[in-house]
C-alpha cells in the first residue's frame, strides 16, 4: 500500500518538475514538443512503476 502512496507522490513530484521546465521554455515552441515532453513523461513514470513493482516481486520471493 505504500509503494502505491509513495508511487503517487513521486508521479506529482515528476509532473510539478515538468511543469516548472515547461514555464521556461520560450512561447513560440511548436505545440507538438509539449506532447513529446508528456509522451516521454508517462513513459518514464510507467517504467518507474514496472521498476518498484519487480523489486516488490523479489522482495517477497526473498523472505
Amino acid at each position: 500500500m505504500s509503494n502505491q502512496y509513495n508511487q503517487d507522490q513521486n508521479d506529482q513530484q515528476q509532473q510539478n518538475h515538468q511543469q516548472r521546465q515547461q514555464g521556461q521554455q520560450p512561447h513560440q515552441q511548436q505545440p507538438n514538443q509539449q506532447q513529446q515532453q508528456q509522451d516521454q513523461q508517462q513513459q518514464n513514470q510507467q517504467q518507474s512503476r514496472q521498476q518498484s513493482q519487480q523489486q516488490s516481486d523479489l522482495d517477497q520471493q526473498n523472505r
